[in-house]
């Protein structure tokens, strides 16, 4: 290429640079916009990551929120089925409880307590003394009047319903006969039996 003047080199000099110029500015361009969808495509992938993992913990407090629910109102309900058991069993014993006080006033009773009361006397051959209820005094004093051993009658306040406490002080041998302690005994045997339930 002939160059007539400097006017002519300048001129393609100036191009020369124009073109490889626009040619980099090109590729910055090309090399920018390419950055800027991988950092937009990032920030979407990163957003939905986030969302996602959002969602699931959403789902995992929702769903220990809904268990934690279930357990109270299932404590809620064991505790008022305990306390419902409670009351029914007390009022099962207290009926009980009623009919024996009634029972304790028979004839068949009486003859019950005096009985029991000649049956330990032949069997141990020991001096001995009864414990009973007050109500049951002047009954006690009638039947020791024919047992030689039986040394005194004592009113025990823990005997409510009737019966009596023997006690032999020469073995420390005690026999309770008293309608309160099967009643107890009845009460804990109904405890300890799974198979008597009230529901």
């Amino acid at each position: 290429m002939e160059f007539k003047t400097n006017e002519d080199i300048r001129d393609y000099f100036i191009k020369k640079i124009k073109s490889a110029s626009q040619s980099e500015i090109n590729k910055i361009i090309e090399e920018t916009e390419n950055l800027r969808h991988r950092k937009i495509k990032e920030i979407e992938d990163g957003a939905k990551q986030m969302a996602d993992l959002m969602k699931e913990q959403e789902k995992k407090i929702l769903k220990s929120e809904h268990l934690l629910e279930i357990s109270t109102k299932s404590d809620e309900f064991n505790q008022k089925k305990i306390a419902l058991r409670e009351k029914m069993i007390t009022q099962l014993f207290d009926s009980i409880k009623e009919r024996l006080i009634e029972y304790s006033k028979s004839e068949e009773y009486k003859d019950s307590f005096k009985e029991k009361l000649i049956e330990l006397s032949n069997k141990y051959k020991q001096e001995f003394r009864i414990l009973v209820a007050f109500k049951d005094l002047q009954l006690a004093n009638d039947c020791i009047s024919s047992i030689s051993n039986v040394l005194e009658v004592i009113v025990d306040e823990s005997v409510e319903i009737g019966g009596f406490i023997a006690e032999f002080q020469q073995t420390s041998v005690i026999i309770n006969e008293t309608l309160d302690s099967k009643l107890e005994d009845e009460l804990a045997r109904f405890y300890e039996n799974p198979q008597l339930v009230l529901f």
